[in-house]
């Protein structure tokens, strides 16, 4: 899958961008066609406490022109913390 730990960050969700919750694939699609940057594709992976188990999703974020992660993808249940495992940077047209 292409993880490393030294590559694992944590990121806060852009609350000030219109995004759809879990459409995070398409949200960064317009938000670099908005503000230019890139798409980072990566995992998602969290614990959820009260289930007892860890769980991981494939997830995209975006890429500032000033090269600063930012996760624009609201999630529904807000509790949960997650982390990113950054793989290769991709050009999404």
């Amino acid at each position: 899958m292409g993880l490393n730990k030294n590559n694992a960050v944590f990121l806060n969700i852009l609350e000030k961008f219109k995004a759809e919750i879990n459409n995070c694939h398409i949200n960064n699609l317009i938000k670099k066609s908005i503000d230019g940057g890139e798409i980072v594709f990566g995992w998602i992976i969290w614990q959820n406490q009260h289930e007892n188990f860890i769980e991981a999703m494939f997830h995209s974020v975006w890429n500032s022109r000033r090269n600063v992660l930012v996760d624009i993808t609201p999630r529904i249940d807000e509790e949960k913390l997650f982390y990113l495992f950054q793989m290769k940077k991709k050009d999404c047209n």
